[in-house]
């Protein structure tokens, strides 16, 4: 190897070293995971497949390609046109070069979602039934239709997409496909929830086939779900004659890139749940039908035209919990939190505002690193916006919320159902999200306060958003100020202080780091032997004896003394020299931020953690050693050169394992209908508890993947069931070999889960999971009563109680003997947000006694 070349390959690990350490952080929800590298990837779709011609402009007529179900089966005339609206929604965004070219109609049987890719986005209609009035269509075939879909699922979308670079394996020759390549896609549409004549009857119509469309396209692109939203928590509209709808109102001016200037609603189109739009003139369109901020901002990110981010900025900052200055406790990195980012809607700092974009603390940086976990990059802030009744644009200003995504309501920007791991689509667990590196689902800090940002000091409670300091950005200065005391942003929150919580003020020095068992803090460089040749004897030559023998550097006295006298002399150095100017202040603080990243490494590296113990303890020992050490330093390079080819055979199989196949199929739970308890119970046959002991993915004959799981029974609430009997059903969606399939609304099952479940028959499928993401409930057990839980999700209760059922009726599952009014009270969730698992089964046996 020639000497440029040492210096390149120790430059790129000098690169790929501080890479690890500063990390990632960006806004917005997008679709990715960690690979075998510990790299983060975003799934994209190429720029070559928006660019056909390849001369590096996306121009009219191109875009990336996509074909539209025809025929009985599939959409008539009417339908394609609202399919390909809701393809242009996102086409018209000026700052993206997102494109889209209509390939043609298909009319053929064509299975969306199957295990052989035929990597063609293609657009499907499910017929699953035909209105009486309908003398066209005709019900899709069994073979080619998907389980899952029902009255509150209005599509799915399955998207395949690689994390790491891989090999394609295709007939007669392999592939490399780059890492976060886009590789197919296909939607398939509930045609029950969209054609007037099988929908349920509502006051606004049917579902908007175009909005629902939209969303899907969004997940098309790599977007995933956002818990952001302007939805009034006192207003719904009914559907089906059951439950609301949520409502939010059209408060937003947009002049789209065909110079149609309307008025919209600020919550985005990738918010998971479908919602309406109340116009200005009181009518009601599907909220997802076109694109909010948020969306704008967020697919231009992933699919920027050049300069086409001038008029966006961004805001990168920290939220740590508080702390007792007396205590000694340090504040805590706040990992999972809701940053949001309420805009002005007149250049009036005072008048009312919206939240308009916002971002997850810790979703872009890897679980492990602990104390990176509070940082947030909200991008995507836009500099100008459309004055509402004008037709000029104002510089809009934004306060700045943190809180906890505990499902407790619109209004405090915790959707309900949701919590923080339903919106990881970085490192979530299946199937929210693909990744090699899961996040621990204990991960995420929940106990805490939600908090406005002040600049003259911070305010409890999100609802006091109006409290917090305007910030916007300053054409002249080129940076974001305050609209209250014009400091910069840098001057408010200097060096290390957060946007929310406290600053880390105990120093690392007062703090013992837990290094885990099995870590030897008295051995020296007794591992290192395994990295060098037989007979290597670096230990013996420099007099050094493994595990605390007596002699050199390492006995009792040797390694532990060692650092601790290194350890007495740096803290002397920082004290008396380091920190009596600001280039060694400084210095310090690089110290003090690198340190714990670099320490969670070398935990989780034994090998390596010896390494530079041994690193250490050799350079102290060529201070006091001159000539000799030389001559030992060049007698072990010379062995390293000698086995120069065992270390390329080691390069070359790490190599081999970075293009393992890793494709996704993924969607983390399309957008569905609320679906209210009661409603939940009335139309699902099977009610009950039980624990999952057998979930195994197969291969079917019709070329999907499918989950076979078998369920013991437990507590029945509906349904004639025995207890400890065995239930097998089939989901489909799963794992099998390296291909992965996760369908919307279908959740995960795998062995162990103990889950409240609601099952329902159908003739064409069997058994299967009914109400979306709420037919399975996980139970968990509380650690402060050791009871069996539910965590509150905001319509685990209802705001009523059913009606009341005669006293002597029976009421299974009642194991408390109490009377019906103490039933059918909700049970109320405790201060964590749990609620007791008894409780709430009464209260479910007391809604299907109300409904017989």
């Amino acid at each position: 190897m020639t000497k440029a070349m040492r210096l390149l390959t120790a430059g790129a690990c000098l690169v790929l070293v501080l890479v690890g350490f500063v990390g990632t952080a960006h806004g917005f929800f997008p679709k990715g995971g960690f690979n075998l590298n510990q790299q983060i990837r975003y799934a994209t779709w190429p720029f070559r497949d928006f660019d056909t011609n390849n001369n590096g402009v996306i121009e009219k007529g191109e875009g990336l390609e996509f074909r539209i179900e025809s025929g009985p089966r599939g959409f008539s005339p009417a339908e394609i046109e609202q399919v390909k609206e809701g393809f242009q929604v996102w086409e018209d965004v000026p700052t993206s070069y997102a494109a889209f070219r209509f390939a043609g109609l298909i009319e053929d049987p064509i299975m969306a979602g199957t295990l052989a890719l035929d990597y063609l986005p293609m657009v499907f209609m499910q017929v699953d039934e035909v209105g009486p009035e309908d003398g066209y269509s005709q019900v899709d075939d069994d073979d080619y239709a998907i389980p899952g879909l029902s009255w509150a699922v209005p599509a799915i979308t399955m998207i395949t997409y690689t994390i790491d670079t891989s090999i394609l394996e295709l007939p007669g020759r392999d592939v490399i496909v780059p890492a976060e390549t886009i590789l197919d896609c296909d939607i398939v549409v509930n045609a029950s929830m969209h054609r007037a004549d099988l929908a349920p009857n509502t006051s606004f119509g049917t579902l908007d086939l175009q909005a629902t469309i939209a969303h899907s396209v969004g997940h098309l692109l790599g977007l995933a779900y956002t818990p952001l939203n302007n939805l009034d928590p006192y207003n719904d509209v009914l559907f089906s004659g059951e439950f609301g709808l949520p409502v939010e109102p059209a408060v937003l001016q947009i002049t789209d890139a065909r110079g149609v200037r309307s008025f919209r609603g600020a919550t985005p189109t990738m918010f998971p749940v479908y919602f309406l739009t109340e116009t200005v003139d009181g009518n009601y369109e599907a909220g997802w039908r076109d694109l909010a901020p948020d969306d704008i901002s967020g697919i231009s990110w992933l699919y920027p035209r050049k300069d086409g981010l001038e008029n966006f900025f961004s805001i990168k900052q920290e939220a740590r919990t508080h702390a007792r200055d007396t205590s000694g406790v340090p504040s805590i990195p706040i990992a999972g939190a809701h940053v949001v980012a309420w805009a002005s809607l007149s250049t009036d700092d005072t008048a009312e505002r919206v939240p308009l974009f916002s971002t997850m603390t810790g979703l872009y940086q890897k679980s492990s690193n602990i104390q990176l976990q509070g940082k947030f990059n909200l991008m995507g802030l836009w500099k100008q916006m459309e004055l509402p009744g004008a037709n000029f644009l104002y510089e809009p200003s934004y306060v700045f919320t943190m809180n906890p995504l505990t499902g407790s309501g619109y209004d405090r920007q915790a959707p309900p159902d949701m919590i923080a791991e339903d919106f990881d689509s970085i490192q979530g667990d299946f199937p929210i999200s693909y990744s090699i590196y899961v996040r621990e689902s204990d991960s995420f800090t929940t106990n805490y306060p939600s908090e406005v940002y002040n600049e003259f000091g911070n305010v409890y409670g999100i609802d006091n958003y109006f409290t917090g300091t305007p910030l916007a950005w300053d054409f002249e200065k080129n940076t974001v100020i305050s609209k209250k005391s014009e400091k910069i942003l840098e001057r408010m929150l200097p060096a290390q202080k957060p946007m929310f919580g406290d600053e880390d003020n105990v120093c690392p020095m007062n703090i013992i780091e837990d290094f885990g068992e099995g870590v030897d803090t008295d051995g020296v460089l007794d591992g290192i032997d395994g990295l060098l040749p037989e007979g290597g004897g670096l230990l013996g030559l420099l007099g050094v004896k493994g595990g605390g023998g007596s002699g050199g550097i390492g006995g009792s006295g040797g390694s532990k003394a060692v650092f601790t006298r290194l350890n007495n002399g740096l803290r002397q150095f920082r004290d008396t020299i380091l920190l009596k100017s600001a280039v060694g202040t400084a210095c310090v603080d690089l110290y003090y931020h690198a340190a714990p990243y670099l320490a969670k490494q070398l935990m989780e590296h034994q090998t390596l953690l010896k390494l530079v113990r041994g690193t250490i303890l050799v350079t102290l020992r060529l201070a006091q050693s001159g000539i000799l050490t030389v001559i030992l330093l060049l007698m072990l390079g010379g062995m390293i050169l000698k086995h120069r080819p065992r270390l390329q055979r080691i390069k070359a199989a790490v190599a081999a394992i970075v293009l393992v196949l890793m494709l996704f199929a993924a969607t983390a739970f399309a957008g569905q209908l609320p679906i209210p308890t009661e409603a939940l119970v009335a139309d699902s046959d099977y009610v009950f508890t039980g624990v999952v002991t057998s979930a195994e993915g197969r291969l079917g004959r019709d070329n999907r993947i499918y989950t076979d799981v078998v369920v013991k029974v437990n507590r029945v609430v509906k349904g004639q069931l025995n207890k400890d009997s065995k239930l097998t059903f089939s989901v489909i969606g799963g794992k099998h070999g390296n291909i992965v399939t996760a369908v919307t609304s279908v959740p995960n099952f795998k062995k162990g889960d103990r889950a409240l479940l609601y099952l329902k028959y159908t003739e064409r499928f069997g058994l299967v999971p009914f109400g979306g993401y709420r037919s399975k409930t996980p139970i968990i057990v509380d650690p402060e009563t050791n009871m069996e839980v539910l965590i509150s999700d905001g319509t685990l209760i209802e705001d009523e109680a059913p009606a009341p059922v005669p006293a002597e009726e029976e009421k299974d599952g009642d194991e408390g003997g109490q009377d019906n009014k103490s039933l059918l009270v909700p049970p109320q969730e405790s201060g964590s947000g749990l609620i007791p698992l008894n409780d709430y089964l009464r209260y479910l046996q007391a809604v299907v006694n109300s409904q017989r």
